[in-house]
Parts: structure tokens; C-alpha cells; sequence
């Protein structure tokens, strides 16, 4: 249930500290029976694991449409699970009807089993918390959340190439969480209630006693902060004044330790936990500032790269969608999310969608699935349903289908998965020095394309990620159309891009203004009109404004806000025991529903990997006088999975081949590797057809050397 119960107070009115500390254990007791749930419910669908484990076996064998069907068998098996998860509703008891609840202290939820409402104490009174039953059980958001919850099991072995091979022969790993205050663990009663913690729990579960968590995260920063070299760490506790700069000294509360070093930078602090994988966990931050998605793709990309460059895995988490008043637009955030997923795409990395959960659990919304049909949403319906931005900058006038100019300036936007859509607008000029745009926001590289009016002339740009322009189209003649209405439609069909103008042109009605291909609009995006250029003014009178589009798959949502994200900071009931800030820090328990559940079904999806076969070891039979080096380990050959690892000492050889790998242990292409000789540094290289050679060679020459690849 969502944190927030009152705390004890004494006589001066300063909360009692025992008491406040009786609700934080109080609350961390409900935490971990929610977090027991999730845990149970995962292994329930673990225990169709060899049903996904052929179904994986299947995918990486090329047999897609066998493996579909088997684990569309494991969604069918663990819907239900997840169902009962969600039915739920973290109540403290139950009371046949309304008339029936109990005085009870502020916090205390009852479900009322007549209507499945749900019932919470504020302030003394029963107040409804708009949850019920019925609505957890809402069928199609019920349907999707297990759906994207098993997409998480489909994690695969390349993603992670150190991880799983060391998981798999059991030896130990470090898997460091670099992110924001929401990896930090803000706003939470107890260190113990965080998703790091619980993901650490939930490593020691499939992994006993081989994996180490370290918690690298600083509240406040951004992905920019990590890839910059220059954003260092200063002395003491106090965070300097401007905190894109540096950061300050902290507590990996996971052991105690301080872990920040004078004018060390971040990533270097990263680096220094010898990670085996890094998780990157950032988002929130970029949509505070309203920052656009397209200024940090480019970012995680390189986050990314720099990470493998140390031999670490990467792995991406999307974010969660913070309270509709923390952030100016929901669809920077959900355009930040879609820069993880896209991210993950063009490096194969893997992702953990918890912004996908997030959404289907306080939204109902899906929104990376889309409707298979079409539907038509008018703007000025007389309510601007669905669209948000500047809307004081307009009015409706008459007649009803009319929006009146209210401000010089203003822009408004709303989703619109513009694939295959229609966008139709009349605006109504008075002087050369008005101007309506139109345009289709792709996410998340945030290029897109815009339409601009003008009394005399129609210009269609595609502008790129970094805001260069590209003019597709133009149209325009003498007459300025002062107090003339002019309509266009802009019609996206699969890359075709094409305007038209109807009724603008007197002598040329219905004539296709500019016909050009684009690959642009083929990705979601938003849809964006009005204008803000300096010097301009928005026309008059603008209306039709019909769009048709494909909309993202959506339903009843499986709890409210408030749920997800505490009471409010200035609630009275509120005490420090509460975890959550209803701003865009996550209440404990519902860390459960979004970050725990997407991480234990991800683990459960690495487990199934690395437990798929049995590790495989045998010892390289050496040739041409090659032999063993002393007491070092010999040159040998093991397979985890998909993985291959040669390492090993060996000396003597009279010629640089040291031997053959067997069929089905050998690199899709030469490979060559650092080795370490008795000469000094030097190189072992490996054939596609197995042969393993050594630079260096020769009587009383040894050389030892390690390689994983992929097979």
C-alpha cells in the first residue's frame, strides 16, 4: 500500500522518534511481504522455465515461430500469477460494506467487499482511494503487464557475454548500479526498501553468495555527467552550488562504505568497482530540465561503449514516469524511455523496461504496442482532451469548431503514432507576420517534420537529431490571403510524405502543393502545433485540426498514482517513516510492481541462460613441442551456452601453432588477443578453422593468454 501513516508526536509537537522508527520497520515489514509476492510469483513462472528454456533454445537456433509459440505457452502459464499479484490491493483487512469500516489510524486501508472498492484513513475519515478490485483485474492492462513482465525473460547471452560466462562457471562477479536519486535510494524510509537493495537480494537467490552490488548512483545528475571526463568529485558532504559540476562525498549504504575520491570523475569511481556489468539507470533527470531525448541517445550510446571498453557488460533500465507535475512534458519522458530501448537496439545491449511496467501500471498504457486500427481525434471538440503545452494561448470561439489566437505565441502537442496517419488544419491570416506550424515529432532522436504557414507560401522541413534542416517542399505566390482561410492536410503513407492544399489557392483548388519521401514518420512520435519563432504571432483563428493516427494499445489503469509514489511532502499525516515523495521517487512497496518485478523476471531470464547447459571444459591437445608451463594452469577449452573461453600457459614450442580447437568451439573470424610471454608482451591468434597460434615461440619461450567469444 502506498506509504504515509502518521507518526506519534510529543508534547512540543516534534514527531517521537521510536514510534516514527516502530512505522519505518512497520513499513519495511509490508515492503518485504510485497517484495516475498513478486518473489513468489517468479518462481512460479521459473517453474516453466524448461518450456523457455526450449523456447530460447529455439530463437537462438533460428526457429522463431516454434519459439513464439512456446513462450506465448509461458505467458498463458504465468498470467495468472501475475493476476494475483495485482488483485492484491495491499488492504489491511476486509469489511462486507461502506458502513462497515472500523475507526482506524490514518493510513489504514480497508477493502469493501460489496463494490471491491478500496478505503483509506486521511485525516481521521474514510476517504475512497479510487482503486477497486474490478479495476486491478482490468483484463486487458492485466494482459499487458504480463506480457511485457515475460518479454523480460527474453534476455540473451551476447547481451551479456561476462556476466553470463562467469555465472555460469560460478565464479564471482560485480555488478555496479549507476544512476539517479532513484538508484540512490531517495526518499525511502529505509536503504532496505530500494530496488538495488532488492535487486541484490535477488542475485543472492538465483546465486548464492556470488554476486556483489555496488551503488555508484548520484541523485540529481545525468547521463551527461557520467560520459564527462570533467565532472569530478569535491571534498566533504556539502554538494557543490552547481551540481552539473561535481558531486560530493556519500555512503554506498549496501556496505558502509564512502566511496567517493577527491577529483576522481564518476566514471572513473565506476571503474574502480571492477565491474563484471554496469547498470545504467537514468531518465528522470533529463525530463526535469525538459531536456530533449535527441540531446542524450548520442549519450548512452557512448556510456555504453565506454563501459565495454573496460571489459564490463552494459545494461540499460528505463525509468519510470514521474507525477504530472514534475515534468513539463510526459512525452519527453516517454520519448527518454523509447532513447533506452532504441540504445539497446543499436548496440545489442540488454534493457530492463521498467518504464514499460511503470506506464501499463499508472496509465494503462502501453506504449510500445500500437492498435492495429486507425481513429480520428479532433482538437477543438470544445474539452483540448489529450493535448497539453500552451493551451491559455487559445480560446474557443464561435463557432464551436474555432480557436481563437489568445497569445502571440504558444505550442501544443499530444501522441500521435503517425505511421499511416492524417493530419488536417485551416488557419485564418491577418498580416504577413502570422505563421502556423505543424509538425510530427519523431522520438527519441527528436527529428521530425514541419509544415510552415504563411499568408503567401507553404514550406515543408524535415529537421535532423541535431536541428539542421532540410527543406522537402515549398509553394507560395503574390497574393498575402489577408482574411482568407487557408486549409492543408499532410498524409503519411509507410515513407511518402504528402501536402496538400485545399482551397488556399483561389486559381488552383485541391492542388498538391509538395509530394516528398521521408523515412522520418514511420516512428512514434508526437504531434506538434503552433509556433514560436521570434517576430511572428500565431494566426487569428485556426480549426478542423482532425488528425487520424494509430494510438498505443491502452486500458484501465492497475493503480493510481499515489500508489506508485507516496503521499505528498506537504501532506500533514506525512512523517519521515513514509517512503516515497509523489514527485518522482517510487513508494517502497511499489518498487514490487515496476523495478522488482522487471528485474526478477530479467534475472530469471540470465538464469535460464546460464544454467541452459552444463560449463564444458576439456584441455587443448597442444602441438609442435608445445607442452605444459610448471605448475600454471594449461591451455584449455570451455563452453557456457553460447560462450567459448581458451586461456592457459604453455611453453616450448619449436613453431607458433599451439594446437586445434575441436568443431563447434571455433570464432566465426580471426581473432587476435593480448598475451603475456616469456619475451614480454605479445599476441595469440585464432583461425576460423581452429588453429591457435602464438607470436612468440621457440625453445624455453612460454606464453599464457585468455579470450571469451561468441560461437
Amino acid at each position: 500500500m502506498s506509504g504515509g501513516r502518521s507518526g506519534g508526536r510529543s508534547a512540543s509537537g516534534i514527531p517521537d522518534l521510536a514510534q516514527a522508527q516502530a512505522r519505518a520497520a512497520s513499513d519495511h515489514t509490508r515492503a518485504n511481504a510485497d517484495h516475498q509476492q513478486v518473489v513468489d510469483n517468479l518462481a512460479g513462472i521459473a517453474q516453466t522455465q524448461q518450456n523457455l528454456l526450449g523456447a530460447i533454445d529455439g530463437a537462438a537456433r533460428g526457429a522463431a515461430s516454434a519459439a513464439t509459440d512456446q513462450i506465448n505457452t509461458v505467458l498463458a502459464d504465468s498470467q495468472q500469477l501475475v493476476l494475483q499479484q495485482l488483485a492484491a490491493a495491499d488492504v489491511d483487512g476486509r469489511v462486507p460494506t461502506l458502513s462497515a469500516l472500523p475507526a482506524a489510524p490514518d493510513g489504514t486501508r480497508y477493502l469493501v467487499q460489496d463494490d471491491l472498492s478500496v478505503h483509506e484513513v486521511v485525516g481521521g475519515q474514510w476517504e475512497p482511494t479510487g482503486v477497486s478490485l474490478a479495476q486491478r483485474r482490468a483484463g486487458l492492462t492485466s494482459t499487458m503487464y504480463a506480457r511485457a513482465l515475460t518479454a523480460q525473460l527474453a534476455v540473451r547471452n551476447e547481451q551479456l557475454p561476462r556476466l553470463m560466462s562467469r555465472l555460469a562457471r560460478g565464479q564471482s562477479c560485480v555488478v555496479t548500479v549507476m544512476g539517479d536519486s532513484i538508484s540512490e535510494g531517495a526518499d525511502q524510509a529505509s536503504h532496505l526498501d530500494t530496488y538495488v537493495s532488492h535487486l541484490r537480494d535477488l542475485f543472492d537467490r538465483h546465486w548464492p553468495g556470488l554476486v556483489t552490488v555496488r551503488k555508484r548512483a548520484l541523485g540529481g545528475r545525468r547521463i551527461t555527467d557520467f560520459v564527462n571526463p570533467a565532472f569530478t568529485a569535491v571534498p566533504g558532504f556539502s554538494e557543490p552550488a552547481d551540481i552539473t559540476t561535481g558531486y560530493c562525498h556519500r555512503y554506498d549504504d549496501l556496505d558502509g562504505t564512502d566511496w567517493v575520491v577527491d577529483g576522481q570523475s564518476w566514471q572513473a569511481a565506476v571503474q574502480a568497482t571492477a565491474p563484471d556489468a554496469v547498470i545504467i539507470a537514468h531518465g528522470m533527470n533529463m525530463a526535469l530540465v525538459n531536456d530533449p531525448p535527441a540531446t542524450h541517445l548520442p549519450e548512452f550510446l557512448a556510456a555504453i561503449d565506454l563501459i565495454r571498453g573496460w571489459g564490463a557488460d552494459a545494461i540499460l533500465a528505463t525509468t519510470m514516469l514521474p507525477a504530472s507535475d514534475f515534468y513539463r512534458d510526459v512525452h519527453t519522458m516517454r520519448g527518454m524511455q523509447e532513447s533506452v530501448r532504441v540504445a539497446a537496439v543499436m548496440r545489442n545491449c540488454a534493457v530492463v523496461d521498467v518504464g514499460r511496467l511503470s506506464d501499463i501500471l499508472n496509465t494503462g498504457s502501453d506504449a510500445t504496442t500500437l492498435v492495429t486500427t486507425s481513429r480520428t481525434v479532433n482538437m477543438t471538440d470544445g474539452t483540448m482532451s489529450g493535448w497539453q503545452g500552451d493551451l491559455p494561448a487559445f480560446g474557443h470561439a464561435v463557432p464551436f469548431a474555432v480557436l481563437e489566437r489568445l497569445q502571440a505565441q504558444g505550442v501544443i502537442t499530444r501522441d500521435a503514432q503517425f505511421q499511416d496517419g492524417l493530419l488536417e488544419t485551416g488557419a485564418l491570416f491577418q498580416t504577413g507576420s502570422e505563421l502556423w506550424q505543424v509538425a510530427f515529432r519523431v522520438q527519441p532522436d527528436g527529428s521530425h517534420l514541419r509544415l510552415m504557414m504563411f499568408p503567401q507560401q507553404l514550406n515543408l522541413f524535415e529537421f535532423d537529431a541535431g536541428g539542421t534542416p532540410t527543406l522537402l517542399g515549398s509553394w507560395s505566390h503574390g497574393n498575402a490571403f489577408a482574411g482568407v482561410w487557408q486549409y492543408v492536410s499532410i498524409e503519411a503513407s509507410r515513407a511518402r510524405i504528402r501536402v496538400r492544399a485545399q482551397g488556399a489557392d483561389p486559381y488552383n483548388p485541391g492542388r498538391v502543393v509538395i509530394d516528398a519521401r521521408s523515412v522520418r514518420n514511420l516512428r512514434p512520435g508526437i504531434v506538434w502545433m503552433g509556433q514560436r519563432e521570434a517576430g511572428f504571432s500565431l494566426p487569428v483563428q485556426v480549426r478542423a485540426l482532425n488528425i487520424t493516427f494509430r494510438s498505443a494499445l491502452g486500458d484501465t489503469p492497475l493503480q493510481t498514482r499515489r500508489e506508485a509514489l507516496g503521499r505528498a511532502l506537504n501532506d500533514p499525516n506525512r512523517t519521515a517513516a513514509d517512503s516515497g515523495n509523489n514527485q518522482n521517487h517510487p513508494e517502497a512497496e511499489n518498487y514490487h510492481r515496476s523495478f522488482v518485478a522487471a528485474w526478477g523476471a530479467f534475472l530469471v531470464g540470465v538464469r535460464a541462460w546460464t544454467s541452459a547447459v552444463a560449463v564444458v571444459s576439456t584441455p587443448l591437445p597442444l602441438t609442435g613441442g608445445w607442452g605444459a608451463f610448471g605448475l600454471y594452469a594449461p591451455v584449455t577449452v570451455s563452453r557456457a551456452g553460447g560462450m567459448v573461453s581458451v586461456s592457459g600457459a604453455a611453453q616450448g614450442g619449436a613453431g607458433g601453432v599451439l594446437g586445434v580447437l575441436p568443431p563447434g568451439l571455433r570464432p566465426a573470424a580471426r581473432l587476435r588477443v593480448p598475451a603475456d610471454s616469456s619475451g614480454g608482451p605479445s599476441a595469440v591468434e585464432i583461425a576460423p578453422d581452429g588453429t591457435v597460434e602464438s607470436a612468440a615461440f621457440g625453445p624455453g619461450v612460454w606464453v599464457s593468454f585468455a579470450v571469451t567469444f561468441a560461437v
